[in-house]
């Protein structure tokens, strides 16, 4: 499978969990800050990880061209957006702060049982 075709996959699950935790704090008003917090991690990591996909791609078309061009891949842009959705999550009472954090490993965490199910799938 391509990086791109994981990319989309990975899009879809990200939009799944985002509206089941959208329904949880919809409906669950006692875990409303720990669901916002989980909302805001997993969609900064879910932006960092498309992010360093595309990041991925054009340094793989580089590769490929033969250029030797400098090229980074956008440490210090993702660390950033974590940052910025660490001080949200200090700065404002509705977001629980640990939530947050704990939402932050979603995008390396479902990318690595998106590539499991590939490679099971696979030897089936």
């Amino acid at each position: 499978m391509e990086l791109s075709t994981y990319l989309q996959i990975f899009t879809r699950a990200t939009f799944l969990f985002l509206a089941l935790c959208l329904l949880g704090w919809l409906f669950l008003a006692e875990y409303r800050p720990h669901l916002a917090g989980l909302m805001l991690g997993s969609s900064v990591s879910a932006w960092n990880m498309r992010f360093l996909g595309l990041k991925i791609q054009r340094l793989s078309e580089m590769v490929t061209q033969s250029k030797s061009k400098r090229f980074s891949l956008g440490f210090v842009s993702r660390l950033c957006m974590v940052l910025i959705a660490v001080m949200f999550a200090v700065r404002f009472e509705a977001i629980h702060l640990p939530a947050t954090i704990t939402g932050l490993f979603y995008g390396p965490v479902s990318i690595y049982v998106l590539g499991l199910i590939v490679l099971l799938r696979r030897r089936n």
